[in-house]
Formats: structure tokens, sequence, C-alpha cells
């Protein structure tokens, strides 16, 4: 098991590919998180720049021998006044290694 401060600057490079795709990012010892701000016409966008991300990423781990645990710790919030969230339509979840993820 690699110590914290050597997984992150290994796994570092999963950052090019949330910047590749415009969407902001933190890496965390044991995890990713990907942020956006769009408006509702541009949700279906949005969510096809999510899962890009997610089979790059997906990729990148397989890659190296890892695993991506997106099943169990894949969350997808939308944030937005009931107005706009209603507007969204079929863009409310997005796939994710053969799962499909729902808003929480």
């Amino acid at each position: 098991m690699l110590d914290p401060r050597f997984f992150n600057q290994y796994a570092e490079d999963v950052s090019e590919f949330s910047d590749l795709l415009n969407l902001c990012h933190h890496l965390f010892v044991d995890g990713m998180q990907c942020h956006c701000s769009v408006r509702s016409a541009e949700a279906s966008s949005m969510v096809w720049r999510l899962e890009r991300c997610i089979a790059d990423v997906s990729a990148w781990c397989y890659s190296r021998r890892l695993q991506l645990n997106g099943d169990e710790t894949t969350e997808l919030l939308w944030f937005g006044s009931a107005t706009h969230i209603r507007q969204l339509h079929s863009a409310t979840s997005i796939s994710a290694n053969n799962s499909v993820v729902q808003p929480v």
C-alpha cells in the first residue's frame, strides 16, 4: 500500500481528464470529485462530459491494475431551484461503469 502522499503523486495525472473536459475537480487519497456549473439547457452536455471523465478514469485505473469502485461511491447531485431542476428532463442521471447513477 502506498503512503497517501505518494498515492496522490501517483494518481495526480487523472486530473488531466477533468481539465480536458472543463470540469473542476478535487483529488483525495481514495477518490476524486468533479463538478461544474451549467445552465439547464446545457445539462446534457455536462452529463456527457462527466460520463467521459468517468470512462477515462476507469481506463486509467485498469491500465494500472487498479479498480474503480464506481457502483458504491459514485453520487450525482444537482443544485438549483426547483424550476431549473424540473427543466433537466432526461439529463438527470449518468452512466458510470455499466450502471446508471441516479441523483441523490
